[in-house]
């Protein structure tokens, strides 16, 4: 049997045809954008996006491929409207990075996954967001399905039924119309997400890894702290409520953590004006299905009634039906002297550590 040698110029156009053949599968699952200049600046307007002069985005209306420059990222409008604002928080580029992701991987249900994590951390149960609880709790399942994976929107994150019967309940629609053509360019601020190749996301071990033993050693506490808040009747639409109110993105890098807030004057906010009741409710109503009123909120932590400042009444205070959470967590010697444990890490994830 022979074979014939390829010569380095048929070869050369073997691989420029592979090369525009993927830039045309690339291209085929982007969309026009529809995203117009008066759309952006209702997002500036309603305090989830920075003034344009600020943080330099631009509309490409009526383009069908994205050509940013070197400088910049491609957002969707759906995932301001879900917490996300640039320069992004070191939780959520470390999470990119880590399950090797770009930001049009996602889609607007998995930025409101993430952002009722974080906040519900911070806010909530007084921590920094929580990297083994996050890994516990939510998978990045391949979209629509792994041997079919789409450009935009192949990688969504979801709570894995069997560990999130302790988390806190919230519904998201199936399918969000039209998000896809809802993007624009905006500046890729330091510290700055990596930079886009347009390529699909490859599925990876770390998109379904199940914690060991020693890692699930502070989880079972932090469960146990959220069940008793989702027994008093807290909900993630509770969680959006509260940023949304106090007009935070909570995918942001912000000078301080929501356990440090500081009042309207907290330089984290998008606006220093609070939202109204109704106007946060509506905004919870556009992500989240079946709410119909204002959720409960239980008391949260800020600068003056930090986690480390506060005694560990923490359970108790939250509400008079979560006795037999308060006694439970009393028998395994759970309560410390702090409502944040003291066996927790300092810093449960930096990027840093990736990043330099």
């Amino acid at each position: 049997m022979t074979f014939k040698m390829t010569g380095k110029k048929s070869a050369s156009k073997g691989r420029k045809k592979g090369d525009q053949d993927e830039s045309a599968v690339i291209a085929s699952n982007w969309t026009y954008s529809k995203c117009s200049t008066n759309n952006l600046n209702r997002l500036v307007a309603d305090g989830l996006l920075q003034d344009r002069s600020l943080v330099k985005w631009r509309p490409f209306y009526r383009q069908c491929f994205p050509h940013e420059n070197v400088d910049e990222i491609v957002m969707f409008a759906k995932f301001a409207e879900r917490g996300l604002a640039l320069p992004a928080s070191d939780f959520f580029r470390g999470f990119l990075y880590v399950y090797s992701l770009e930001l049009h991987h996602l889609n607007p249900n998995s930025i409101a996954h993430v952002a009722i994590f974080v906040h519900l951390c911070e806010a909530f149960l007084g921590i920094e967001p929580h990297w083994d609880l996050f890994c516990h709790l939510f998978r990045v399942k391949p979209q629509p399905t792994k041997n079919k994976l789409s450009i935009v929107g192949g990688a969504g994150i979801q709570l894995r039924q069997k560990h999130g019967t302790k988390y806190i309940e919230y519904q998201i629609p199936s399918n969000i119309p039209g998000w896809k053509d809802q993007w624009f360019y905006i500046k890729n601020h330091e510290p700055s997400l990596l930079e886009k190749t347009g390529k699909l996301s490859i599925p990876r071990t770390e998109w379904k890894k199940k914690l060991s033993a020693s890692e699930m050693s502070q989880v079972k506490e932090l469960l146990d702290l959220i069940e008793a808040h989702k027994l008093a009747g807290m909900t993630g639409a509770s969680v959006l409520y509260y940023f949304f109110q106090r007009r935070v993105q909570p995918l942001q890098k912000r000078c301080t953590f929501r356990f440090e807030y500081l009042g309207t004057q907290d330089s984290s906010q998008m606006s220093a004006d609070e939202l109204s009741s109704e106007g946060a409710l509506m905004r919870v109503k556009r992500v989240l299905l079946d709410v119909d009123a204002v959720p409960f909120v239980p008391r949260l932590f800020f600068c003056q009634q930090s986690p480390t400042a506060r005694p560990h009444r923490f359970v108790q205070e939250l509400s008079s039906s979560r006795s037999r959470a308060a006694r439970t967590h009393q028998a395994k010697g759970i309560c410390q002297t702090s409502s944040q444990p003291s066996s927790f890490r300092p810093s449960f994830f930096r990027p840093t550590d990736f990043f330099g």
